[in-house]
């Protein structure tokens, strides 16, 4: 998909698309591309744990308090990821 095409789709127009990307801190289209495609990878993988870790009506307090931990870590993690040293 390019950003005329993503123009089309929301009724804008490129150079919108551009600035949006400007304006939550990407680069490029590309960039913003990149960073989207990763952060499905990860809502993949955090559903996976979801449905393999899934709490129920059923689920003791424990059961939550010992999942939690890997829900932190995660999130902390891919948050981490995003920091752009150089602005910090």
């Amino acid at each position: 998909m390019t950003a005329v095409d993503l123009g089309m789709l929301t009724l804008t127009s490129k150079s919108t698309v551009f600035r949006f990307c400007e304006k939550v801190g990407v680069s490029s289209f590309e960039e913003f591309k990149h960073i989207l495609s990763q952060e499905l990878i990860e809502k993949e993988k955090v559903k996976d744990i979801c449905l393999s870790e899934s709490f129920n009506p059923n689920s003791q307090v424990s059961d939550v308090l010992g999942k939690m931990p890997l829900f932190y870590h995660s999130t902390i993690s891919n948050t981490n990821a995003l920091f752009d040293r150089k602005q910090i």
